[in-house]
């Protein structure tokens, strides 16, 4: 039996959780009160985010109807720093509301020369 990784309840891949916890991590994603969203960042906002993976990005559970604003400030990263923001592949609003299972792509402002 597979299970997704739940901080509050240190579940990771398929072993089981602690039999005291299960409820309460069952209870919290079948009310739909919570919902994972996978978050890629790229550049310099990588730096806000302490053992962010590159390669993996990261899973975070953010609460139901969350926009892109209240993920970054979730996070961490200064909604000034984002430049682009992308879901599932298309460009977004930081007012925009998630719905859950997104990839999310943030992005700085780009300079060189």
């Amino acid at each position: 039996m597979l299970f997704r990784f739940c901080r509050s309840c240190r579940v990771l891949s398929d072993e089981q959780p602690p039999k005291d916890r299960m409820y309460n991590y069952f209870e919290r994603y079948s009310a739909g009160a919570v919902m994972a969203v996978r978050l890629l960042l790229s550049a310099t906002l990588r730096s806000y985010v302490p053992d962010y993976d590159p390669i993996e990005g990261m899973e975070i559970d953010i609460e139901e109807r969350a926009t892109l604003r209240e993920l970054c400030a979730r996070v961490g990263i200064p909604e000034q720093a984002v430049k682009i923001a992308m879901v599932d592949g298309r460009k977004a609003e930081l007012d925009q509301e998630l719905k859950g299972n997104e990839r999310i792509g943030l992005f700085p402002a780009v300079g060189g020369g």
